[in-house]
């Protein structure tokens, strides 16, 4: 009986010898090949980004592929997440078992960290979640964008922060206010929905604006839209109070809801 545990030992001895050459291989596809997969989809997004910070710059082609690219925009964070996730299990395989390192897979995991460094500098964070009351400029069927946008003013725009403004020329950064993008619910909310509020103007593509002070949750910076000035995301509980702005009032919306 002890013999035969002999031999079956040595008999997996020399079929683990015999496998550790492609073992390498193995451990590349199955973790090398996650690094590298997220790497460059995220080094895609990031490239995009750059292309469109120097839009006036570039040719017509480059511009077109810039803006391509940056349709992913909105992936950047959970992409990083992912690549930091792939990553740390790659690293932590090579330094817990040597003989499975290869020069294929460092190589990757070199350049996903190089990718993550990137993202980092281009300001790709974990986002951020205010509660509370919101006042500010609320924006209905804007041009621009696909969604209704809210316009926060007041304190609160000295406490938010920019996040990555991935696709934003250099002089947006500074020019264009924090816009968050708000989905709107069929039913409105409690306080009263868009239709019911006071009557506004309505400019010549037909987006209406009115003052407004609303409870919900503020959630940023990342990317919640198209364009990608949609660094916020508000979701509304309910409508305190409204007010009409006209052509020419005060833009940050104070002294109408005062």
């Amino acid at each position: 009986m002890r013999l035969r545990r002999v031999r079956q030992a040595l008999l997996c001895f020399e079929a683990l010898h015999a496998m550790r050459p492609t073992l390498p291989r193995e451990v590349w596809r199955f973790t090398g090949v996650p690094v590298a997969a997220l790497s460059t989809c995220l080094a895609a997004i990031l490239s995009g980004s750059w292309l469109m910070e120097s839009y006036d710059r570039i040719s017509s082609r480059l511009q077109g592929l810039g803006y391509l690219l940056m349709h992913g925009a909105g992936l950047a964070l959970a992409l990083a997440v992912l690549l930091l996730i792939a990553l740390a299990a790659s690293l932590l395989l090579m330094i817990v078992r040597p003989a499975l390192r290869s020069r294929r897979l460092t190589v990757t995991c070199v350049f996903g960290c190089g990718v993550l460094l990137w993202a980092w500098t281009a300001g790709v964070r974990l986002p951020q979640v205010h509660t509370g009351e919101f006042t500010g400029r609320y924006v209905l069927h804007p041009l621009c964008c696909r969604s209704d946008i809210f316009i926060p003013t007041g304190n609160l725009v000295h406490r938010l922060r920019r996040g990555a403004a991935l696709g934003q020329p250099q002089e947006w950064r500074t020019e264009v206010p924090i816009i968050a993008a708000v989905s709107r619910p069929r039913r409105g909310w409690r306080g009263g929905a868009p239709e019911s509020w006071p009557a506004t103007y309505s400019d010549s593509h037909g987006a209406q604006s009115f003052c407004v002070r609303v409870r919900g949750r503020l959630t940023g910076p990342g990317q919640y839209g198209w364009p990608p000035v949609l660094q916020y995301r508000l979701r509304v509980d309910s409508v305190v109070r409204t007010a009409a702005r006209l052509p020419g009032e005060d833009r940050d919306c104070t002294a109408p809801l005062d």
